[in-house]
């Protein structure tokens, strides 16, 4: 028996230190919020994606009665993304959240379904993208998606 240790890079970063492209894609994820649709949870999840011709889109999560059943916001803007925009690649994606009382303190982390689908768009894209997990004063940044989900389901 071989034991394995698969390390992680990421950065750490106050939000008062991010970026000017940083800064854009957490600002407009927390505008995608005011869309979201969350009555059962009270979790609500806005993202955003600059593309790579400056293009800025947004998803929000969006429940249903029959919870729970409903799309999280980061899948909400990859479909949006591959059907609207097919041949533009993703540069940065932001994803953030609010509950009743108010935007949350933590860093915000996608759920399995949508890290597998995070990995889905840079392989049909080619190419990796940076993703900015924000909370209220501190965020995470990672470089690809690969390093959410070290082992990745593929059909091939």
């Amino acid at each position: 028996m071989e034991n394995k240790v698969i390390p992680v890079k990421y950065t750490v970063i106050n939000n008062t230190e991010l970026t000017g492209e940083e800064k854009i894609a957490y600002k407009e994820a927390l505008k995608a919020i005011s869309s979201s649709f969350a009555p059962h949870s009270g979790f609500r999840v806005g993202a955003a994606a600059i593309l790579s011709d400056g293009t800025i889109i947004n998803g929000s999560n969006q429940e249903s009665d029959v919870y729970p059943s409903g799309m999280c916001a980061e899948r909400v803007l990859l479909f949006n993304k591959f059907s609207n925009f097919p041949d533009k690649d993703i540069r940065i994606i932001a994803v953030t959240a609010e509950n009743e009382d108010g935007p949350i303190k933590n860093e915000v982390f996608p759920c399995g379904m949508c890290t597998q689908t995070l990995v889905d768009a840079e392989k049909r894209q080619e190419k990796p993208f940076r993703i900015l997990m924000a909370g209220s004063e501190k965020s995470i940044i990672i470089d690809s998606a690969k390093r959410l989900m070290p082992f990745q389901f593929t059909l091939k």
